[in-house]
């Protein structure tokens, strides 16, 4: 069987002329994803090395498709900063939309994860946390809380997430009128109630281990966080004593928290800078 059948699906276009502008070394069983590989490196073997040498030859698990400003993206990167996973993060580099990467993920989303080892690829931010959590569980932290009343917490502050918060999310930073954007304001509002009761913040949303929960949540938080106040006028965490503890805690548990918050806020930041928001006039816009 040729290598080429065991090659990540972007590799056909990328291989016959397309680049990655984040190109690593890169090692693998089945073939070198997104990048071309080296004239005629198929040859000889089902392995191929890029230029350059930001992981220093270390081979690579898979690769993350996925964008800074991703809060469901920025989920999943958090398990792998923290678990020190060797898995490349990859920025798309046909575009979301394009046929190419649709072959990566049909719906043309991020976050999506290839698998070097068996060519499988996972979608969905928690069904490719928990085969992280799964596949990885000798490495801490294990993002599993002691009992099973606070895993059953984790998880059920994850799905309010999934549920009411992140389907939402996206009120707040796209051209939507006045009246969806203050719909999707009421049920983000309703939730983080909710979620005021459900979380502990002892510190974690589910007790003393980081978990789903928290993956889930602190992303997301980030965006209304710095979204919020500063076009409509709202503070999200202002009388949730208990999440707002717990979300600056975050900002600092950890270093894969604090990378992650940094990449989000820098995404955001880079949309306001290129006027995004200016553009669909939310300097003008208040929520009640």
């Amino acid at each position: 069987m040729s290598a080429a059948a065991f090659a990540c699906p972007l590799v056909a276009l990328l291989s016959t002329g397309g680049t990655s502008r984040n190109s690593t070394k890169y090692s693998s069983f089945h073939a070198c994803p997104l990048h071309r590989c080296k004239k005629n490196s198929f040859k000889t073997a089902t392995r191929c090395s890029l230029d350059l040498d930001i992981f220093q030859e270390k081979e690579r698990d898979g690769i993350l498709y996925s964008l800074p400003v991703s809060n469901f993206s920025a989920r999943c990167r958090l398990v792998i900063y923290a678990k020190e996973i060797p898995i490349e993060i990859q920025t798309p580099p046909t575009g979301l939309k394009s046929e190419e990467y649709r072959k990566v993920n049909p719906f043309g989303k991020v976050p999506a994860l290839w698998l070097a080892d068996n060519n499988l690829t996972l979608l969905e931010s928690e069904v490719i946390n928990e085969y992280l959590i799964d596949k990885y569980m000798h490495v801490s932290p294990s993002f599993i809380p002691k009992t099973a009343e606070n895993r059953a917490i984790a998880r059920l502050v994850s799905r309010i997430h999934d549920l009411y918060i992140g389907p939402y999310q996206y009120g707040l930073y796209r051209d939507v009128a006045m009246t969806e954007r203050q719909s999707c304001f009421d049920a983000g509002r309703k939730a983080m109630q909710v979620l005021e009761s459900v979380v502990q913040a002892t510190p974690y949303v589910a007790g003393e281990r980081i978990s789903l929960g928290d993956v889930a949540l602190f992303p997301s938080l980030v965006f209304w966080e710095y979204l919020a106040p500063r076009y409509y006028g709202w503070y999200p965490l202002e009388k949730l004593p208990k999440l707002r503890g717990w979300f600056h805690f975050m900002k600092t548990e950890s270093a894969a928290s604090e990378k992650v918050y940094k990449e989000v806020m820098e995404g955001l930041e880079t949309w306001e800078k290129n006027g995004r928001f200016e553009k669909m006039g939310l300097k003008q816009q208040r929520v009640a």
